[in-house]
């Protein structure tokens, strides 16, 4: 059953049928504009501002998906795609920030931590673009509905913002190993959609971003 539901009212047990909200908003684009089924699609729009019982206008739908690209309302589904990251916490950081990240003595302060991710952008222009290319591509595969595989998202590429924060108490014994940075120092990394090695598949590969890089990361000392 696919369903919409707001970022506050998303209960724990929930938490592995969440997208991704990158590719959750082609899903929800579907749903909207074909009358699919859709769980909550009543509430969403009035939440939305949109006029209800009539067809949804380009401004309309441009107006509900950006609620689902920044998060405020996430769709569910038995079998997401790319399910939402949970790391410790509800994961993809830029639909739950981490608040009070640095303190605000320590903003000038230089030592030991890691780099944690705080948000992430699609280029929607771009990526929409990408994806119409792989429509074209798709067009001889009879039967399958398009962005049910991996390659109907080939290409397209987001910006992974991470900031230096603290290391946190269980990690405090990698400060010795640790580079030194100016807490809250911001780095971008670009990742793409691309079939890559994947050692715990059975084919050897997979569909994932590339490079892969973890929610948080370490830069350790080069040794000497």
């Amino acid at each position: 059953m696919d369903k919409l539901v707001r970022r506050r009212d998303l209960r724990k047990e929930d938490f592995p049928k969440v997208e991704d909200p990158f590719f959750a908003e082609w899903k929800v684009k579907r749903a909207l504009s074909n009358w699919g089924c859709l769980h909550g699609r009543t509430e969403f729009l009035r939440d939305c501002g949109v006029t209800l019982g009539r067809q949804l206008s380009e401004r309309d739908l441009e107006v509900a998906l950006k609620e689902i690209r920044d998060g405020r309302w996430l769709f569910l589904t038995s079998q997401p795609f790319k399910p939402m990251r949970l790391d410790g916490h509800l994961g993809a950081a830029q639909c739950f920030p981490m608040s009070g990240q640095i303190n605000r003595h320590a903003e000038n302060e230089r030592g030991p931590g890691k780099w944690r991710t705080i948000d992430i952008d699609y280029d929607g222009l771009k990526n929409t673009f990408a994806i119409l290319q792989n429509r074209l591509g798709s067009l001889g595969d009879e039967g399958r509905l398009f962005g049910s595989e991996g390659k109907d998202y080939d290409n397209t590429f987001r910006i992974v913002t991470q900031q230096w924060v603290p290391l946190d108490s269980h990690d405090d014994h990698l400060a010795s190993r640790s580079v030194i940075h100016r807490y809250g120092e911001i780095r971008g990394i670009t990742q793409r959609y691309l079939e890559g090695d994947d050692k715990w598949q059975i084919s050897g590969k997979s569909w994932h971003w590339q490079p892969v890089l973890p929610f948080e990361a370490y830069e350790h000392r080069e040794k000497k």
